[in-house]
């Protein structure tokens, strides 16, 4: 079915008049009564009733007005929705967060892209840098957050979106906690509850390098994430290093959040995609990414 004749039945069929039909359709009239002939060829069916006072539908007819003006409003939603596809306004999104930066702007991106492309379908997960970038290699995400620095992460690109602040989190009753400014040397064989090196290893290097120098902490209690790392100290383990959002979470009167003299060590995070990755839906997601950076940036 061919459906420009459609579209010239549809418009025939509510106005009964050859004149009035040719005139919306912007064609002579000859050339609509031809088109309507050829498309009754096509249906292999009687359409319209013609006689000296104009034209009437047949009930063939009727159901086709019925049932055709339905295609034509379901080709017209479909190419909608094809070309806010191929502009970014419409497709799937999926996208991973990043344990350590779950919170602020890393969520308030994803929420952001949510309401500015109501079409597009967004999916969220959380887990930790080497395994976003396992994903994103494998191609089972589309955009993830990552803690920065990225080694030997040549098919991948980054944009840094900014830093956190680093702070110590340590039980009330330990000396640390006296203090109103954490001085790094005064880490100094303490015991550290930290979050295995393998789920972040250019942070944690990075970190490791700011805060601690030349003298790394000599004890290190490892647990698999934030919420048994928080348990660890909150259990007088230990003292802990983490992000402030991570640490403004908390929700225990038995551990005090202190914050670093300065320089305060401050850590980077981006979002991350797959190199000459070109889809629509992403590349407006790291466009609308870049402009709240600079936003930012600017304030």
């Amino acid at each position: 079915m061919n459906l420009r004749r459609l579209e010239y039945f549809v418009v025939l069929a509510k106005e009964l008049h050859f004149g009035r039909a040719a005139e919306r359709l912007h064609l002579a009239q000859p050339g609509l009564s031809q088109q309507i002939k050829v498309f009754e060829k096509e249906c292999g069916v009687k359409l319209f009733e013609r006689n000296s006072h104009g034209v009437t539908l047949t009930e063939a007819g009727r159901v086709l007005l019925e049932e055709g003006q339905a295609i034509l409003d379901q080709v017209e939603r479909t190419l909608t929705r094809v070309r806010a596809s191929g502009d970014g306004r419409a497709g799937t999104l999926r996208i991973v967060l990043t344990r350590s930066v779950a919170f602020g702007l890393p969520d308030t991106l994803v929420n952001e892209f949510s309401e500015r492309y109501p079409g597009v379908e967004v999916t969220r997960d959380v887990a930790w840098t080497a395994r976003n970038v396992e994903m994103l290699r494998a191609g089972d995400v589309d955009a993830a957050f990552v803690r920065l620095p990225l080694d030997n992460e040549p098919d991948i690109d980054v944009l840094r979106l900014g830093d956190t602040e680093a702070v110590v989190v340590c039980p009330v009753d330990h000396r640390l906690a006296a203090k109103h400014r954490i001085e790094r040397g005064d880490l100094s064989g303490e015991t550290l509850i930290s979050w295995p090196r393998a789920q972040a290893p250019g942070y944690f290097d990075e970190m490791q390098r700011d805060i601690f120098g030349d003298d790394p902490p000599t004890s290190i209690v490892w647990e698999p994430d934030p919420e048994h790392l928080m348990a660890a100290v909150d259990g007088n383990r230990g003292v802990a290093v983490v992000d402030s959002e991570r640490a403004s979470t908390l929700r225990s009167d038995k551990v005090v959040i202190r914050k670093f003299a300065p320089p305060v060590p401050r850590f980077g995070f981006g979002v991350a995609w797959q190199h000459r990755r070109d889809e629509p839906v992403l590349v407006s997601f790291v466009r609308m990414c870049r402009e709240r950076r600079d936003d930012i940036g600017n304030h």
